[in-house]
C-alpha cells in the first residue's frame, strides 16, 4: 500500500532522562509508541484490497483481509477473510456494493 504522507517521528535522546527509572519509563513509552504505529499501519494495509483475478485460500494470516476479485468484463467482487465458527474454518465473504 503507497501511503501519500511520509510521517517521521523525532524523539529526545534517552539520555536526557536521569535516572535508570526515568530512562525505563520512557523506553516503555517509545515500544508503545511503536508498537501503536506498527497496529495502525497492518489496519491500514488491511483496508487496501489487494486485486487478484482469483481469490487465495482462506487462512488465519489473511483474517481481514481485502481482495477485489476483478474477472474481465464481469462485474468487480469484493471479498474479506472470515473465520466461520459454525463450521471451524476459514472463508472469503462477499461484500455487496450498496
Amino acid at each position: 500500500m503507497k501511503l501519500n504522507h511520509v510521517s517521521s517521528v523525532k524523539t529526545p535522546s534517552i539520555n536526557m532522562a536521569k535516572g535508570p527509572e526515568n530512562q525505563a519509563i520512557f523506553k516503555q513509552l517509545m515500544r508503545l509508541l511503536y508498537d501503536n504505529f506498527v497496529n495502525i499501519f497492518k489496519d491500514l494495509e488491511n483496508l487496501d484490497p489487494g486485486t487478484v483475478a482469483a481469490l487465495p485460500t482462506a487462512s488465519k494470516d489473511l483474517v481481514g483481509k481485502f481482495h477485489l476479485v476483478t474477472q474481465g468484463s464481469a462485474a468487480d467482487k469484493l471479498y474479506i477473510c472470515v473465520y466461520n465458527t459454525n463450521s471451524t474454518s476459514y472463508e472469503w465473504k462477499e461484500i455487496a456494493y450498496v
